[in-house]
C-alpha cells in the first residue's frame, strides 16, 4: 500500500470515528435533558455571557445585515437577559444596560425605520429603560403578575426621567392614531410592534405614575388597538395599513410575541387570547410540539417574519412561544418547548457561556434568553385546550428521531469527505 493510501484510509477511519462519539455524545446529550433539566439561574447567567459577549463582537450589526429589526432586537433582547441575570450584582448588570441604551441610541439602528413613528424601536428601547430603571429603583413587591396598582412616587433620576420622556413620546404619537397601530416603517403597521409599547407605557405608569390626563389617551390607544382583530380567529391582526384595514390576518410569529406582553396590558383579554392561540396555532408533528405560523388549515409559504417553515411549523414563533407560555401560565406547554429546544438546539457550555446552534444565529439564542425569563403567574397551570388529555406532548420517540438526524447528517458529512480508498495497482 503506497503512502498516500494509507493516510487516506488512517483519515478515513479518524472521520467516523470522531462521527461516532458525536452520535453517542448527542444520545447522551438527548436522555440527560429529557430527564433532568439544566439548572435555571445557570443557564440564564451563561446564556447573558454568551449573548453579551456576542454584542462586543458585532453579533449586533450581523443581525442587522440579516434583516432591518434585527440589530435592536439583539441588543434589546440581550439586555433583557443581562437584567434578569440574578448571579450577578445590580451595579455591573446596570452598567451594561447602559451600554445596551447607547446602541439603542445609535442613529444607524433607527435609519431603517425612516421618516415613521418608529414605535418598534420606541417600544423596546422603553422596556430596556424600564429593566434598567428597576435596577435602580425595584419595583413594589405586591405578590401579583402584571397588576395595576401603582407603585410610590419616585424621586427622579436620569433614567426615570428619561423613562417619562419616552413615555410622552409615544403618547403624543397615539393621540392622532385613529386606529392606534403606530407605524414601525414609512406607511407600515403592525400591532404586535404596538403591543410592546403599550405594555412598557402601562408598566411605566404603575411603576412612576402618569398625568391624569394621559391616562385617557392610554385607554384610548389599547382600546382602538383592541378592535383590529382578524375576523377569522379573533387575534389581533398581524398587518394593517394607516386606515386599520387588515392586510393579514392573525400569524403565529406575531402572536406569539402580542402574549408575551398582553398580561401587562390586559390580563382578561391575554387569558382569553391565550386559548384562542393555543388551540388554533399550537400543533403537533411528527411527535414534536410546535406552533404554525398560519392557524390550521391555512397552508401558506413562510416570510421574512416566520422564518422558514416546516411542515407549517415555524421555528421562531415556537422560541417566541414559550414567553407566552410561562406569562399565561400553562407550564405543561412551557416545559414542552423549553425541552425541545435543550434536545434539538445541540446547546455548548464553554468558558461559562451557552450557546445554541453553535452560537451560529445568535438573534435564536436572545429570543430563547429572553422568554426563558419570562415570569409566570401566583397560579400557574390554567388549562388551555378543550381536553387536557389531547394536549399535543411530544412522543418518545420524537426525540429520538431528532436526534437520529444530526446523527446521519453528521454522518453523511464525514462519508462525504471521507478519502476515497485508492484502486489496488
Amino acid at each position: 500500500m503506497s503512502p498516500m493510501a494509507a493516510l487516506a484510509r488512517i483519515l478515513g477511519w479518524g472521520i467516523s470515528l470522531v462521527t461516532g462519539g458525536l452520535a453517542a455524545i448527542l444520545l447522551l446529550h438527548g436522555a440527560v435533558v429529557v430527564h433532568r433539566a439544566p439548572d435555571e439561574i445557570d443557564r440564564r447567567a451563561h446564556q447573558a455571557a454568551f449573548l453579551e459577549r456576542g454584542l462586543t463582537r458585532g453579533s449586533a450589526d450581523r443581525m442587522q445585515r440579516w434583516f432591518p429589526e434585527g440589530g435592536t432586537f439583539q441588543v434589546a433582547l440581550t439586555a433583557l437577559v443581562t437584567a434578569a441575570d440574578s448571579t450577578r450584582e445590580p451595579s455591573e448588570r446596570a452598567t451594561d444596560l447602559d451600554t445596551a441604551l447607547r446602541r439603542l441610541d445609535n442613529p444607524d439602528l433607527a435609519a431603517p425605520f425612516g421618516r415613521s413613528d418608529q414605535v418598534f424601536l420606541r417600544g423596546w428601547r422603553l422596556q430596556v429603560l424600564l429593566a434598567r430603571a428597576a435596577l435602580e429603583t425595584p419595583p413594589p413587591t405586591t405578590g401579583k403578575t402584571s397588576t395595576a396598582v401603582k407603585g410610590p412616587p419616585i424621586t427622579s433620576t436620569p433614567v426615570v426621567d428619561r423613562v417619562r420622556s419616552e413615555v410622552e413620546a409615544l403618547l403624543a404619537r397615539a393621540e392622532p392614531s385613529a386606529t392606534g397601530a403606530l407605524s414601525s416603517y414609512p406607511d407600515q403597521f403592525w400591532p404586535v410592534d404596538s403591543v410592546v409599547a403599550i405594555a412598557a407605557v402601562m408598566e411605566a405608569d404603575r411603576r412612576f405614575g402618569l398625568p391624569a390626563n394621559r391616562e385617557g389617551a392610554l385607554r384610548t390607544w389599547w382600546e382602538r388597538l383592541d378592535a383590529l382583530r382578524d375576523p377569522a380567529t379573533g387575534l389581533l391582526a398581524h398587518r394593517v395599513d394607516a386606515d386599520g384595514r387588515i392586510l393579514d390576518g392573525a400569524r403565529g410569529s406575531s402572536s406569539a410575541l402580542m402574549l408575551a406582553f398582553l398580561p401587562d396590558v390586559d390580563p382578561g383579554v391575554a387569558a382569553r387570547d391565550w386559548a384562542r392561540f393555543s388551540r388554533l396555532f399550537v400543533d403537533r408533528q411528527l411527535g414534536l410540539c410546535g406552533v404554525r405560523e398560519f392557524p390550521t388549515g391555512q397552508d401558506r409559504a413562510g416570510d421574512i417574519d416566520s422564518g422558514p417553515l416546516v411542515r407549517g411549523i415555524s421555528l421562531s414563533a415556537s422560541a417566541v412561544a414559550l414567553a407566552g407560555a410561562r406569562r399565561a401560565g400553562d407550564l405543561s406547554l412551557a416545559t414542552v418547548l423549553d425541552q425541545q429546544a435543550e434536545v434539538l438546539g445541540l446547546p455548548l457550555d464553554v468558558a461559562g457561556t451557552r450557546r445554541y446552534a453553535l452560537g451560529l444565529l445568535p438573534i435564536g439564542d436572545a429570543f430563547l434568553g429572553w422568554a426563558r425569563t419570562q415570569p409566570v403567574p401566583a397560579s400557574p397551570g390554567i388549562p388551555t385546550h378543550p381536553d387536557p388529555s389531547e394536549r399535543p406532548e411530544p412522543a418518545w420517540w420524537a426525540w429520538g428521531l431528532g436526534l437520529a438526524g444530526y446523527v446521519v447528517a453528521a454522518t453523511a458529512l464525514a462519508w462525504r469527505w471521507r478519502p476515497l480508498r485508492p484502486p489496488r495497482p
